[in-house]
């Protein structure tokens, strides 16, 4: 149960930062989606698959990481057209 806690707090802080940098990147679609509680949860939902987050090791905080695309490049990854 605690841990259920724990992991449900850290999908929070992340969605904070997903919601942050959805804003940065794409403000005409946050700003539509603001108000629209379905187009919200889509982009929001785009946004955690295409955004990478690492967990520092010192505090356990996510930190914004780029595209999951640029992540996977650095790693040698092969990204699937």
């Amino acid at each position: 149960r605690d841990l259920t806690r724990k992991t449900d707090e850290l999908r929070e802080r992340v969605d904070a930062l997903v919601e942050e940098q959805l804003k940065a990147d794409l403000p005409a679609a946050w700003e539509s989606a603001r108000q629209d509680r379905d187009a919200k949860a889509k982009l929001l939902d785009e946004g955690r698959r295409n955004y990478a987050f690492y967990l520092s090791g010192g505090c356990d905080e996510p930190s914004f990481g780029g595209t999951v695309e640029c992540a996977d490049e650095e790693q040698g990854e092969l990204i699937a057209s």
